[in-house]
């Protein structure tokens, strides 16, 4: 009976702690302790007890992962833009309140009159052929020298440099000169102007020809006053300034970032003339964007004329025509346009002829509508420009192959940032091979696209191959950095989307990007092995940069990722609808 009593007695005290262990168990995990309280399979209990350190851990874990992944990034990548938009602004007002405070910290009262009186006088001058304007100018030098110390910075077109400069050796610290390649021997003072000169330009873009100019005299001269000159030949009208800083100064930089042309554009003037350094296009695809190259065939084009006087009059009307539907269009609202002619001169005061009559005056104003060669375009770029090639069948076509032809197509070809159209009277079997009418021609028959990259393997092998991979020891199939991408990658092109893996640009590298014929999408795998501060700065500024270019990003983390896979990708869904990309 007492060996009952104490039994009973024993089970009672564990009943009790039984209740107190779970009484302070529901405190921070009350459902365990209810399964607990209600156990009527202890077995089975005993051995999920015996797991639960790691069930525990597990529990941890995923309710962390919860709350992470409730977080509203959206709002905080906002907020995070703005304060960045706030920095940037505020870093141009300093930088400007700083170069004032600069300015004005060196002008004195005698500079700041000087300064005025430099104004008025330019202000007489006017156009420089009054009959006083050889005493304006005069007094415009004699005060620009008195005031030329207190202003940092001098920007002016090159004859109104010898127009109101005193010469001298190094009077200005440094010069830039911009397109130099148009600069001709009326630039070689800047030389002595300048202590430092920095000439920027491209031998590969229109330099002085000398229309008219007598070879024979100029080579005589040389022969006469340049006969103890260094390199005296390069010294002849047709070489520009440019040319001469490539000879005598060795610190070349080639810049070789192009920011005015859709990537379709300039990849005509990467081939012919920039193969070996190409152009890389940092404009990229806006929502709705114009189709790039749209060509034109002429069947009736016919040519007249010789010489610079030849047009092509029905090239000339489906032009003016065109030019009339997009100015009545809504996608080309606010748009600016520009018309080259490819042969000759004449085309150009036709078409403008026929515009003035359509269009308007006032419409060409607000369209900075202007028609000419080439050379009316070079450093002038519009979003629209018409190409009209005016050669045709019914007179002898002579092939363009020299290098000034070649020049001459770069600028035609170049100028235009949203949209180029090419109106041709003649087909590709009517041109040389070696002619560079063809060339353009063929080129906007055949445009090459970076719309044609593919996921790059198969994407059903590549699918077989991440699912049987044993991933903890091989490594994700080139070109990707990670089987995340790889699943991310699939996963998207499951859905019909083109991916291409690893997209180089701009000397940098996108995870992934999703291309339309619109738009593209810059896909960023971010995995979840800690790179550390550094590294992750430097990926966003990496991200700041190209969003700069006209990038959009769309970043995935592999936590959100592997927790659900469907959900995770719901915004990129919503978002390619937005930009268009199917």
């Amino acid at each position: 009976m007492l060996e009952e009593v104490k039994v009973l007695r024993n089970k009672a005290e564990r009943v009790n702690k039984k209740r107190q262990l779970i009484g302070k168990l529901a405190e921070s995990a009350p459902n365990l302790a209810g399964y607990l309280a209600r156990c009527d399979e202890p077995q089975l209990w005993a051995e999920r007890l015996s797991q639960l350190p790691q069930v525990w851990a597990w529990a941890q874990g995923t309710a962390w992962l919860d709350d992470f992944l409730k977080a509203d990034i959206e709002s905080l990548e906002r907020h995070a833009k703005r304060l960045e938009e706030e920095i940037r602004n505020d870093l141009a007002e300093l930088a400007s309140v700083k170069a004032w405070q600069f300015c004005f910290a060196r002008m004195q009262e005698q500079h700041r009159r000087h300064l005025m009186s430099w104004q008025q006088s330019m202000k007489k001058l006017g156009k420089g052929t009054g009959k006083y304007a050889y005493t304006h100018r005069k007094n415009a030098q004699r005060h620009l020298n008195k005031c030329r110390d207190a202003v940092p910075a001098w920007i002016m077109p090159l004859h109104r440099v010898y127009e109101t400069v005193d010469a001298g050796a190094g009077i200005f610290d440094v010069i830039i000169v911009d397109e130099a390649s148009q600069c001709g021997p009326e630039g070689l003072p800047l030389l002595y102007l300048g202590k430092r000169v920095l000439v920027v330009g491209d031998d590969k873009q229109i330099s002085p020809e000398a229309v008219g100019v007598n070879r024979e005299q100029v080579q005589q001269l040389m022969r006469n006053y340049l006969y103890d000159f260094d390199h005296a030949d390069s010294f002849d009208v047709e070489s520009s300034l440019f040319d001469h800083g490539r000879i005598r100064f060795s610190n070349r930089i080639s810049l070789r970032e192009h920011f005015r042309c859709m990537p379709e554009i300039i990849q005509f003037s990467n081939d012919l003339c920039y193969r070996t350094d190409p152009l890389i296009p940092l404009r990229q695809y806006p929502p709705d964007r114009l189709e790039p190259l749209k060509v034109t065939a002429i069947q009736n084009g016919y040519r007249e004329g010789t010489g610079n006087r030849v047009i092509n009059r029905p090239e000339a009307d489906a032009i003016v025509d065109a030019i009339k539907k997009c100015c009545m269009d809504d996608r080309y609202q606010g748009m600016t346009m520009g018309v080259i002619v490819l042969q000759g001169e004449a085309q150009a005061y036709h078409i403008e002829e026929k515009l003035l009559q359509k269009i308007g005056a006032e419409e060409m104003e607000n369209r900075r509508l202007i028609c000419g060669n080439p050379y009316s375009f070079q450093g002038d770029e519009r979003d629209i420009i018409f190409l009209s090639m005016v050669a045709a069948p019914n007179e002898r076509i002579g092939a363009m192959t020299k290098e000034s032809d070649q020049r001459r197509f770069n600028v035609a070809a170049s100028r235009a940032r949203d949209q180029m159209w090419l109106f041709h009277s003649v087909s590709v079997n009517h041109l040389s091979e070696q002619c560079f009418r063809r060339r353009l021609l063929e080129h906007f028959l055949n445009p090459i696209s970076h719309i044609s990259q593919a996921l790059g393997e198969n994407a059903e092998e590549l699918r077989i191959k991440a699912f049987q991979a044993n991933r903890m020891v091989e490594k994700a199939p080139h070109p990707f950095d990670s089987w995340f991408e790889v699943d991310v990658a699939l996963q998207i092109a499951g859905n019909g989307f083109r991916v291409v893996p690893q997209y180089e640009f701009a000397g940098k590298r996108i995870d992934l990007v999703i291309q339309g014929t619109k738009s593209q999408l810059a896909v960023e795998c971010d995995g979840d092995f800690w790179h550390g501060a550094d590294a992750y700065t430097a990926d966003m500024e990496r991200q700041r940069k190209l969003e700069r270019c006209g990038w959009r990003f769309f970043r995935i983390r592999e936590s959100r990722y592997y927790a659900d896979q469907e959900k995770s990708l719901e915004p990129l869904w919503s978002l390619l609808e937005q930009m268009g990309i199917q």
